[in-house]
């Protein structure tokens, strides 16, 4: 569940990147469908960044043998109680109670939709089936289905205007967002671009069929100000909220062309969303086989004849001897392995990158730990794993003991 807060906060950190440069530099521009396509990227791309992983290559002094992940856990832990109830339980309830709110919302939204569909009439204008809702002024499209109000007199008018929604699949946008909010209910932004993409989506529509019939067109808009429901998801004709900012759009002089250079600022946000909100890690690059060495230098575990060996572990080839080394380590881990108790209670959890060195005597030298910034407890018994290892067989290089680094990731999970 902290996980997800996490990425639920890169998320949000994006969007308001991409809204940002939204509000100072498109949101008056008339290139309607490029700022449609624009917030529906910059809203999908929040959700696809954070899992992105940036991989930076790195000179180093010493190579490192990685071993393979070692998982840990405290289900042999005696006196470790898993019912204490911990904050992020409690996390993980309140989220649960926030998606069953706005799921059991989306599901009364989605009823009255069915309902006005029942009670309407079907009627057919130039080929296209409108749904006609019984004593209603509303007039609004969804998905496929096109619903205006009998009370409205303006049918043709309001009939293209939704029309252009239903081609352009506007409430497909709208419904996406409607669904990520469950998932996201506590992202207030989702409902702020939900806000933005309904404004573009009656722009776009306003600025198509006003070519058609101008005067009629202002007089439809201007002479049925009513109260209508809106359904967030939904694209409504009389949407009291846009009324003024749909007149004000309409009258606007069309965007220059040259306008369209301020779309290349979506470049650094893009950038900036990746440094800032991706996963970073580092490569080491290969080094060079040293043909000779000094006693004191470290080798990569390529260029030395005889790899370290646990006690029993001789083997004729250097790779039988990795695979029995892992095996003993996994046992070592296995038999000296204790989850911290107060790490226990504190539910804390996540992955330990330890280094250390087998010296020219076979001893374990810098051990070295590095972890999430709660985690120093379960450095200090990665620490202490390591440091327990016992004296192994070091690694040979023409005739003479050297040191080898090896890299150890070792995850700490609680059952």
């Amino acid at each position: 569940m902290i996980d997800f807060i996490f990425y639920t906060i890169k998320t949000i950190g994006i969007q308001v990147l991409f809204l940002s440069l939204y509000q100072l530099y498109f949101k008056k521009i008339t290139f309607f469908s490029i700022n449609r396509f624009y917030l529906l990227s910059g809203f999908f791309l929040s959700l696809i960044i954070p899992f992105l992983t940036i991989t930076v290559s790195q000179n180093i002094e010493t190579p490192i043998v990685q071993l393979q992940e070692i998982i840990v856990s405290n289900s042999n832990i005696k006196g470790t109680s898993n019912s204490t109830f911990s904050g992020e339980k409690l996390l993980q309830v309140l989220y649960s109670i926030g998606i069953v709110i706005t799921s059991i919302s989306l599901v009364i939204k989605l009823r009255k939709i069915n309902e006005h569909l029942k009670n309407s009439t079907i009627e057919y204008h130039n080929n296209t089936k409108v749904y006609r809702i019984k004593d209603s002024n509303e007039a609004y499209s969804f998905l496929n289905y096109i619903l205006v109000g009998q009370n409205n007199n303006d049918i043709d008018i309001m009939l293209q205007h939704e029309l252009f929604h239903k081609k352009n699949a506007h409430s497909v946008d709208l419904f996406l967002l409607e669904l990520c909010k469950i998932v996201f209910w506590f992202n207030p932004i989702i409902r702020f671009y939900q806000k933005q993409l309904t404004e573009i989506h009656e722009f776009e529509a306003d600025s198509e069929i006003v070519k058609q019939n101008k005067s009629e067109y202002y007089k439809s808009i201007i002479n049925q100000i009513f109260e209508i429901k809106n359904f967030a998801f939904t694209n409504n004709f009389f949407n009291q909220s846009l009324i003024k900012k749909r007149i004000v759009m309409l009258q606007k002089s069309k965007s220059k062309k040259i306008e369209l250079v301020k779309y290349l600022l979506v470049i650094p946000i893009i950038t900036t969303s990746i440094l800032l909100f991706s996963n970073c890690t580092s490569e080491d690059k290969k080094e060079t086989p040293i043909q000779e060495t000094k006693e004191t230098e470290t080798l990569a575990i390529t260029s030395v004849d005889k790899v370290p060996q646990f006690e029993g572990c001789e083997a004729a080839t250097n790779e039988e001897a990795l695979a029995c080394f892992s095996e003993k380590m996994m046992q070592h881990i296995k038999e000296n392995f204790t989850y911290p108790e107060e790490a226990a209670k504190k539910n804390i959890t996540g992955q330990i990158a330890v280094q250390f060195v087998i010296d020219t005597d076979g001893s374990i030298i810098n051990i070295e730990t590095k972890g999430p910034e709660n985690a120093m407890l379960l450095e200090a018994e990665a620490k202490r794993i390591v440091a327990l290892l016992p004296k192994f067989k070091p690694a040979m290089h023409n005739g003479k003991p050297v040191k080898i680094k090896y890299g150890l990731p070792l995850t700490f999970k609680l059952q």
